[in-house]
């Protein structure tokens, strides 16, 4: 019973995840991890946040959604090991420590 219970809440979450990303002008049959990981792809700044944020959440969270809607080669080639935006990002440095303090008001 509670694996049925976590299918449908994973269902749902993903049914909120597309409709988001619909919302957001964005292609009903993806979700907003897939539309970051090619944002990532194509060296723009927001996917490159966005693929780090959810990868520190979920370990190669958005290489993971590229292989499984992209399929494996595609993922290898298309998503640099590095995010080359990141350095602006380096301000929020001495945040990291806090990072789960600041995420628990949240959740």
């Amino acid at each position: 019973m509670l694996t049925a219970l976590w299918i449908y809440i994973y269902r749902v979450f993903i049914a909120i995840d597309r409709t988001v990303n619909t919302v957001l002008l964005g292609d009903l049959d993806q979700t907003i991890s897939y539309r970051a990981a090619t944002a990532w792809a194509e060296e723009r700044k927001w996917g490159c946040y966005l693929c780090r944020i959810l990868d520190f959440i979920h370990r190669e969270h958005c290489r993971n959604v590229m292989r499984t809607y992209g399929g494996a080669p595609l993922a290898e080639l298309l998503l640099p090991h590095y995010c080359p935006h990141w350095s602006d990002f380096s301000g929020l440095a001495p945040l990291v420590p806090y990072l789960p303090v600041i995420l628990s008001h949240y959740w």
